[in-house]
Order: structure tokens, then sequence, then C-alpha cells
């Protein structure tokens, strides 16, 4: 009994904290794709939202994309870690991500107790994006520099978070499709953690939370327990400038600090994979990942 009194004495200032606020969270596609984590982060966000929290919920597809792609005969080109979306992949990932995935995040959400509405960027221009620009890559085989053309992925131009908003006043929660249009009616294949980290920022979030498939940001990346559980912007550029963060790490902790440059509060990345992470990391005062802040005095106290 005394020890469900002590949880309850640590978790209450963070309730009474974070009541009203917004939180984004991006699922990553691997979590999607296991039961039990989508199980887990779609009952943790149902219990956020029973305490007052606002949630967005934004997921990527990559695995379920390449999946498809393979099995209708469409290879899968990536350069430097980036999808390139041809006219074949831009339709397999409408497919995937505002078809299959979104459906199978609500219906988590719908099991778990929350009303959830599936949109993508798409949907009443929420992201307004633009064909990105060709990019100068530098070709791993050949050690030379190229330009490469990521056809029908975009950079977002513009976010509109009406739809958004009138879904959370409505105590509905969003779940965003990594989709994204131009004026025309172009629809592009847009990075998941772009989308979410732009949204956080757009909505003046409290937490942009990164939910993937390892621990956090690790000072080892061959031992899981070696996690840096606390870092500034500052810090966190130095590791990206050491070589030490690598493959899907670079995406996930540039979004982190984008977005707490932008004016989001804390930055996290946590694993899915572990049970009740989410609630974890929001509500106990040792947390279970990575969270980024925006500038820690000599004491280590935040700014």
């Amino acid at each position: 009994m005394m020890e469900k009194i002590s949880f309850l004495t640590e978790i209450l200032p963070y309730v009474k904290k974070f009541r009203g606020t917004v939180f984004v969270i991006k699922l990553g596609g691997s979590c999607v794709a296991n039961p039990r984590a989508l199980q887990s982060v779609t009952s943790s966000v149902c219990m956020l939202g029973s305490l007052g929290i606002k949630v967005v919920l934004v997921h990527g597809g990559g695995p379920q994309a390449d999946e498809l792609q393979n099995k209708l005969g469409y290879p899968v080109v990536k350069i430097a870690g980036k999808r390139v979306t041809d006219k074949n992949a831009l339709e397999v990932t409408k497919m995937v991500y505002a078809g299959k995935i979104n459906t199978d995040v609500v219906a988590a959400m719908q099991k778990n107790g929350s009303q959830a509405v599936g949109i993508s960027g798409v949907s009443a221009g929420t992201i307004c994006a633009q064909k990105c620009a060709v990019r100068k890559v530098k070709n791993e085989k050949t050690g030379k520099v190229e330009d490469v053309d990521y056809g029908y992925v975009g950079d977002i131009t513009n976010v509109d978070t009406h739809l958004i908003d009138s879904l959370m006043e409505n105590g509905i929660i969003p779940v965003v499709a990594c989709l994204g249009t131009d004026n025309e009616g172009n629809v592009f294949n847009i990075n998941a953690d772009r989308v979410a980290q732009q949204i956080s920022i757009a909505l003046r979030a409290e937490k942009f939370i990164n939910v993937t498939n390892v621990p956090g940001l690790l000072e080892d990346k061959d031992r899981e327990h070696s996690i840096i559980s606390y870092l500034d912007v500052a810090e966190s550029k130095k590791w990206m400038g050491s070589g030490k963060v690598t493959e899907g790490m670079i995406p996930k902790l540039e979004s982190c600090i984008a977005s707490v440059e932008g004016g989001v509060r804390r930055a996290h990345i946590i694993d899915g994979n572990m049970p009740n992470s989410i609630l974890i990391e929001v509500f106990t005062n040792q947390g279970c990942g990575t969270m980024i802040v925006n500038k820690k005095d000599n004491s280590g106290k935040v700014q």
C-alpha cells in the first residue's frame, strides 16, 4: 500500500503540470508492426487523454511500405537512408500510410476506449509541402558527391492546425499520416519525424515524444543500457557532429533539436517496445529514454 501511495505522490505533480497541454507523439512504423508495442502505446495515449492532456499521434510506416512495394515488384531505392519516391512508390505510400497503418492505429485507439480520427497531412491542407530540391549526396561506393532527385518527397512549407485543433477541442485524438500536398494538389511523401516536429512547433506543444524501437540516444550504440537520459540542445548538436549518431537516429535527434529550438518545451526519444514507456518517461522522475531541453545551467538545472 505504501508503494502505491508513494507512486501516486510522484506522479500527481506531473499530472497537474501537464493537464490541458499538448503532447505530439510520433510512432515509428516498426512499433505499429509490433502488436504488443502498438497496444502499449495506444493504451498510454488513451491514459494521457483521460488525464486531460491533448494528444496528437503522428505515425510513420517505412517498413510496411517497403514490404508492399517489394510484393508489387517495384524496387525499393534508398539513398543516404531516404526513400526515392517515384510514381509507383508514391502510390504505395498513399495506400500504406493513409490506408492500412492509419486504420490500424485508429482501431487500436478505439479498442483502448478513446475516440480517434485518422487524417493525413493532405486533409484540410494540414501539411503544405513542396517537392524537395535536388540534394548533393555522397555516393558511399564511389566516394563522389552526386546530385540526387528524390522524386515525390516533400519539404514542409506550412502547417495549418485548424483541423487538428478542432478535433482536440472535441475530445478526439487526431492520428496523422505523413503525407502533404501543394497548392496544385500534388501529393508528397514526407518524413514522419519532420511532420511530427513541425506539428509540435505549430501547436506550441509541451512535449514532442518520438517513440521508436531503440531505448534512446546511446553513448555506445552496442550497449543498450548506455542511455544518455538528459541533455540540452548544445550537447545534442555536439553529439550530431561527433559521428556517433548514425542511420535512423539522425532524423530523430535532428527533429528533437528542431522542435525544442522551435519552442517545444521538451523532446523525448523512447522505446515503444518497452511496456508503458510513455507513462514512465512522462510521469516518473527517472524516466526511461532520452530527454532534450533547450538549455541547462552549470548545475544541470533546466533554464
